[in-house]
């Protein structure tokens, strides 16, 4: 009786110290950042950061997308140089952001090159492309804390409108959510990690016939039955939603009016200001029906919106939802 007691609470110490371990991606993953560890993140990009110096990490030297890289590496470089220069320095990461962008088309889509994209972009003064750019990444690897952390960095950026209900219109789409949060890789070794205490849960009742052993097995059973569960949703969901209600982002402020034409009265007298996300409904006629943050639906003309091209509008092509030039 004595051994029992002891081993129920040394049982309950490591079951706890795994559940911390297997949530870990929980807890890192509070939106923001005070506002003195902004300012180094643009900084670092100002300065070069990693997109001059991870040209040699970040695509393969036997990769058709090699070229491109360079090339923008030189041009990121020269554009640091000439920073004295405001305009002839945008120039130089104009250049870099486009041959990086070849090189995301080419099938390097990982998160530095994401990153890197985002940070030309900006630098050349394209606030709206540099969000894009994140949100590609993150479409791509959305449990990557440091990318996710770079776009709310480059969004705080937006100029919100004084009109209240535009403000609301304007809150980031969606959440994190627990596919923003874990990897795959940790998902299966948290997952591994419960299923054996769970199994070694019930030899242990099996050994002992008590039934603490019992219910903490099943109650391990159901937490990673209910966790997996839910992060399989959310993949799927995430791959409807590419596929039937793709992101994008407004390129310039843009009024949101009631149909699809010019004659429509707008939603807000107040434009949606460039750089917001937004849900495609549908196109019709050079025009795109979103949804808001809020819930709010509007049309917005498609000349007015950057596409967040993901692999699942990529396998199912659409003549009025290619990625704007």
């Amino acid at each position: 009786m004595r051994g029992s007691s002891r081993q129920w609470p040394a049982g309950l110490a490591a079951g706890s110290g795994i559940l911390a371990l297997f949530m870990v991606g929980v807890a890192r993953a509070s939106d923001g950042l005070a506002p003195e560890q902004e300012a180094p993140m643009i900084a670092q990009a100002v300065h070069g950061g990693n997109a001059a110096t991870l040209s040699d990490q970040v695509v393969p030297a036997a990769s058709p997308a090699a070229w491109w890289w360079s090339q923008g590496v030189e041009a990121f470089r020269a554009g640091v140089a000439a920073q004295r220069d405001a305009e002839q320095a945008r120039r130089h990461f104009a250049t870099a952001a486009r041959a990086w962008e070849h090189v995301w088309s080419l099938g390097v889509q990982t998160p530095a090159v994401a990153r890197n994209r985002a940070r030309a972009w900006y630098l050349a003064g394209n606030l709206p492309a540099a969000l894009a750019a994140l949100l590609q990444g993150l479409e791509q690897t959305p449990w990557d804390y440091p990318l996710r952390q770079e776009w709310l960095t480059l969004r705080r950026q937006i100029a919100l409108p004084a009109d209240p209900a535009v403000q609301q219109a304007c809150q980031p789409l969606g959440g994190a959510g627990l596919r923003g949060r874990l990897s795959p890789i940790e998902m299966g070794v948290g997952t591994t990690a419960l299923w054996t205490m769970a199994c070694l849960a019930l030899l242990r009742y099996a050994m002992t016939r008590r039934y603490h052993w019992l219910i903490g097995a099943i109650l391990l059973i159901v937490g990673i039955g209910s966790v997996s569960g839910y992060w399989l949703w959310e993949q799927q969901h995430a791959r409807w939603q590419a596929r039937h209600r793709p992101m994008l982002v407004l390129a310039e402020p843009t009024l949101l009016r009631l149909g699809n034409a010019e004659v429509f009265p707008p939603r807000w007298s107040t434009p949606l200001p460039a750089g917001i996300e937004a849900r495609c409904l549908h196109c019709r006629g050079g025009w795109v029906h979103v949804q808001l943050a809020d819930g709010s639906s509007g049309w917005v003309p498609q000349t007015s919106v950057i596409w967040i091209q993901t692999e699942a509008m990529a396998a199912e092509p659409s003549p009025e939802m290619s990625p704007a030039q």
